[in-house]
């Protein structure tokens, strides 16, 4: 078992090697065992015939909390997907997904793994387990077991770097992904199955926010290694015609993304609440930028 799960499965892009030297040394540090890494499919992996080649995997609309969608969105969640079929073919019962720039927090040592599983197995219906929200502390609603507890919807709260899924929601969300439709974290918020979490985060993303700007201006200095940090699901957006659109409209579609048009407060369910977004047309080419 590890961490209450039967297998782990650790996405990490292939030219992301400080990532990986770094998540491998708290697997070791840990003692983890059963960790799997999957190699994650990057936007340079999808090739120069972007339009050819994506319109084939988006589905007929796409739809956004904050109206991000980028061929770093899509190579995403076809990464959480293929993670999800490496967890489905080993036929454990229940995985937990890590993405590469995970740090664990101390909560991690106050918790018996062994019981928080038999909490977990007694939950009806559960489908996702949260293991990690962007703070150590998190945001929750009412008391489902000792450790865990219902899941709040909240914008600032989306996440997918740290959760378990079961057989029976594994496989939904495989199927639910052949042609994608939202962000990994945002999938993993709307399904048929409940979403539950810890009230404390086993992991946190590294995150170096408040230095992007010095960090995108690193290179041939010694944070130069940083820069595999940033953010990789909008990184082909940050050019002027991009933040121009985004800063009148606040609305962040990559000139690569095959989108005809886009409708903004449209409504999503998530956890019984209505979310407005973006909804994004999807077509053969892009016709906004």
């Amino acid at each position: 078992m590890v961490l209450g799960a039967d297998s782990a499965y650790v996405i990490n892009l292939k030219r992301h090697k400080v990532r990986r030297r770094r998540i491998e040394h708290m697997v070791e540090k840990l003692q983890l065992t059963n960790v799997n890494y999957i190699e994650g499919i990057d936007k340079k992996d999808l090739g120069p015939d972007t339009w050819g080649i994506s319109k084939d995997l988006w589905g007929e609309y796409f739809w956004d909390p904050n109206g991000y969608c980028t061929m770093g969105i899509l190579g995403c969640a076809l990464s959480h997907r293929k993670a999800y079929k490496a967890f489905l073919d080993s036929g454990d019962e229940v995985g937990l997904f890590l993405e590469d720039d995970v740090q664990n927090t101390s909560f991690i040592h106050q918790l018996d793994f062994t019981k928080l599983r038999e909490e977990l197995d007694s939950i009806d219906n559960w489908g996702v387990a949260i293991y990690g929200r962007y703070k150590k502390d998190i945001l929750r609603g009412e008391s489902i077991t000792d450790h865990f507890f219902r899941s709040l919807n909240h914008k600032k709260q989306y996440s997918g770097h740290a959760y378990l899924l079961n057989r029976k929601s594994a496989q939904w969300f495989f199927d639910m992904t052949e042609k994608i439709e939202y962000a990994a974290d945002i999938r993993l918020e709307i399904s048929p199955f409940r979403t539950i979490t810890l009230d404390q985060s086993i992991f946190i993303q590294r995150n170096y926010w408040e230095f992007a700007k010095k960090i995108r201006n690193a290179k041939g200095t010694k944070i130069e290694y940083l820069q595999e940090f940033n953010s990789t699901t909008i990184s082909e957006s940050m050019n002027k015609d991009h933040w121009v659109q985004f800063k009148y409209d606040h609305v962040l579609i990559s000139k690569y993304v095959p989108a005809l048009s886009y409708e903004k407060g449209i409504k999503v369910e998530i956890n019984n609440t209505m979310v407005e977004g973006v909804k994004i047309k999807m077509g053969d080419f892009n016709k906004l930028l």
